[in-house]
């Protein structure tokens, strides 16, 4: 439970301002400045000594209670009330150590929209000249915002053009102040939940020209700080789009002259619009502006920012950097579906290798604009995860874009099917409001689920690799997951341990590192069905739930399972969690409750799953008492069930201390090999010949550790000596 402590606090704080929030950006501000205290790391550093203890285990509930403030009433037309709206800032500031008291003032994180001026802090930044009332970061949506008295002279910009095969565009430079006053940036909706972006996208609703990420605030104030000094420079030019179709009454740009290619594109300022007064009907006729934050308005500025966006509005708010020119490639539309999707394709071009492109805004990218991988290998292209090619068409996948493009569509479906036991739980973009993390009931990320479900699409014997599954394939991975929603509530109706949107106390293979078990189990389960079941088309729900039956003792949010080595993101968790179900699928064994989780109970189907590999013996299978030139030893370990690998220990005993036979000279040699049989049971096995033992070894001493998820059991311990 919360501490409570800053109550006493708000009885006796003053002003009738203490406590609240006037605003959705106020409130952003303060869930912002709270998670930079929190989240701190180590949180010794202001934590008092003797509150630490209690500080760790309200941490997460103060986030918890932080991302509640912001999705209850961001875009809601309320705020909190004045208990609820400081509840997690008096506790922060109950823990602080008193050397820290002074930081934790009502009101110390409102950041407040920036003015750009000049030295004198009155003269605003900008092309327009005296026209030009004032120009301003906007902090949440991290555009400039320019006020006018006047709508300004006409920009004229020269230009040249080049063509490249069909294609033609236009070269030429302006001030970054004047591509700001006519640029603005086409990008997504930061607000989609998971569960709206997977449908849109799916349906083919997404707009087509929307593409980017909401500009990063800290990156544009960066590139202002860095070109402010006298030394620094940014050549790189920046590309910018024109549909003149809808812009036309605003740009003019006549053919170029065809001895010089030269011409002149001039940009009027009809473009902006009335800004509105205190009262909503009413403008100001004295007032103009390119952005109105008001709902359903966009920025208003006719040109397109397709690279650069951050360059264009990080030097617009720098004294010395407003006013350098900025080369700039102009490429002219006609408002097409065509050419829009080129225009998106020359940013995805561009930004698909950036580091700044995270990887999930890279995905949809490839996606949406059909991006192939363009690499070539020995034998033709590279079928590799980020070819998303489309044929002609634009619809149907090319052979190499099928694996990826029908997993991400797999994603889009799961997440927006309101039956769907993954409703909403896919993560397709980044949160865009700073402070705030991603929704707890998230279970994966879509680069996450593209890097498995591709290769259920792969060709050369993969359950989905002939095109005749895409008839089906949705409809069975449906299946699949609302049979394990099934098999997880038969034994638990009150409580199911699989609950669609669950959050907080969430079951653990509801977690994004132990969920993946279930995508690398289904192909599994999905071949095993087809072999033993005659099925036409998808499998049936009931047929999963029926071959699912041995898991259904699991309780998935025990806190010994939640707490175990098999929680996180590690490689031997989830495949153990794939191993031991699967094992007890195929042996169609199911333990109690009890039995399942019972640590002692070693590689036996269907129990046992946090307990350690069993112990096994070391069976020496060649050779006699030392290894010699015609009969090497040659020692097996059979792997007990629930067994994902071993190791083996080999030293070297000496007339003074052991030596160990180092790991890696034992693999380079091929000493150590795992075998498996023909019934499918593995085995490892290590050679030692003549050559391997040292001159001075007196003896050899041989160890093997299995492990799996849980940990490692060591076998027996062999001894030889040299006669």
């Amino acid at each position: 439970m919360i501490n409570t402590g800053y109550c006493r606090k708000l009885m006796t704080s003053t002003g009738t301002n203490t406590g609240a929030h006037h605003n959705d950006d106020h409130l952003r501000k303060y869930v912002t400045w709270c998670r930079e205290w929190l989240n701190q790391e180590p949180a010794a550093n202001w934590v008092k000594e003797e509150s630490k203890t209690l500080f760790e285990g309200e941490v997460d509930e103060l986030n918890e209670e932080l991302d509640r403030l912001l999705n209850e009433y961001i875009g809601s037309g309320n705020m909190p009330v004045e208990h609820e709206a400081s509840m997690v800032f008096y506790a922060l500031k109950d823990y602080a150590d008193n050397n820290y008291e002074h930081e934790f003032m009502w009101g110390a994180w409102l950041d407040e929209d920036q003015n750009l001026t000049h030295p004198d802090g009155v003269t605003p930044l900008g092309h327009g000249g005296d026209a030009l009332k004032s120009s301003t970061l906007l902090y949440m949506s991290s555009l400039i915002r320019h006020e006018y008295s006047r709508r300004p002279d006409p920009l004229t910009l020269q230009l040249t053009q080049v063509s490249q095969a069909d294609k033609s565009v236009f070269i030429g430079s302006a001030t970054a102040a004047e591509l700001d006053s006519i640029c603005s940036v086409p990008n997504l909706d930061p607000g989609l939940s998971s569960a709206e972006f997977g449908g849109k996208l799916l349906r083919g609703a997404m707009p087509e020209d929307q593409w980017q990420r909401v500009v990063n605030a800290t990156r544009i104030r960066d590139i202002a700080k860095f070109i402010d000094k006298d030394d620094s420079y940014i050549f790189n030019p920046v590309v910018i789009y024109l549909d003149k179709e809808s812009f036309s009454e605003f740009v003019h740009i006549p053919e170029p002259d065809p001895s010089t290619m030269r011409s002149e594109a001039v940009v009027n300022y009809e473009f902006l619009i009335q800004q509105k007064n205190h009262k909503i009907t009413d403008y100001d006729t004295h007032t103009f502006t390119d952005y109105e934050p008001i709902p359903s308005q966009t920025d208003v500025r006719p040109f397109k920012i397709v690279d650069g966006q951050h360059r264009v509005r990080g030097l617009s708010m720098s004294v010395r950097g407003h006013n350098l020119s900025i080369p700039f490639v102009l490429i002219v539309g006609n408002q097409s579906k065509a050419d829009r999707l080129m225009i998106a394709k020359v940013f995805t071009e561009i930004n698909t290798n950036s580091v700044a492109l995270d990887p999930l805004h890279q995905l949809y990218l490839r996606y949406k604009f059909s991006m192939s991988d363009q690499r070539q290998g020995k034998n033709g292209p590279v079928c590799g995860p980020n070819d998303f090619d489309t044929e002609i068409d634009g619809v149907t996948p090319t052979k190499c874009g099928r694996p990826n493009r029908r997993a991400y569509e797999l994603a889009m479906m799961m997440a927006s099917t309101s039956k769907s036991p993954l409703y909403d739980m896919v993560e397709f973009q980044r949160p865009a409001i700073k402070g705030r993390r991603r929704a707890n009931k998230i279970c994966i990320s879509a680069t996450n689920w593209v890097a498995y479900a591709r290769k259920w699409f792969l060709p050369g014997g993969s359950i989905y690799a002939e095109l005749e599954t895409d008839d089906y394939n949705r409809d069975e991975v449906m299946n699949y997951f609302q049979a394990f929603e099934e098999t997880c509530t038969k034994n638990w109706p009150n409580e199911p341990r699989w609950k669609p949107g669950w959050g907080r106390g969430k079951p653990l293979l509801q977690f994004e590192g132990p969920f993946l078990a279930l995508l690398e189990l289904f192909p599994k389960l999905v071949t095993h069905v087809r072999e033993n079941e005659a099925v036409t088309g998808a499998i049936p729900r009931q047929t999963f739930v029926q071959y699912l039956a041995p898991l259904q003792n699991v309780d998935w949010n025990a806190p010994s399972l939640k707490k175990s080595n098999l929680s996180g993101r590690k490689n031997d968790n989830v495949r153990h969690l794939v191993v031991w179900m699967e094992t007890a699928i195929l042996m169609k064994t199911s333990g109690t409750v009890d039995e399942i989780l019972d640590r002692s109970l070693e590689s036996v189907a269907g129990k046992g799953l946090l307990a350690n590999p069993a112990a096994a013996s070391i069976r020496k299978v060649s050779g006699g008492d030392w290894p010699t030139t015609s009969s090497p030893l040659q020692f097996q370990v059979e792997y007990p069930l629930h067994t994902l690998g071993s190791n083996w220990t080999v030293k070297w005993l000496t007339a003074k201390n052991p030596v160990g036979w180092d790991p890696s000279d034992m693999q380079s040699l091929g000493a150590i090999a795992v075998k498996t049989s023909a019934s499918g049971t593995k085995r490892t096995e290590l050679t030692i010949t003549s050559e391997n033992v040292p001159r001075h070894a007196i003896g050899i001493e041989v160890e093997c550790s299995l492990k799996n998820g849980n940990g490692e059991t060591s076998s027996n311990r062999e001894s030889f000596h040299r006669a």
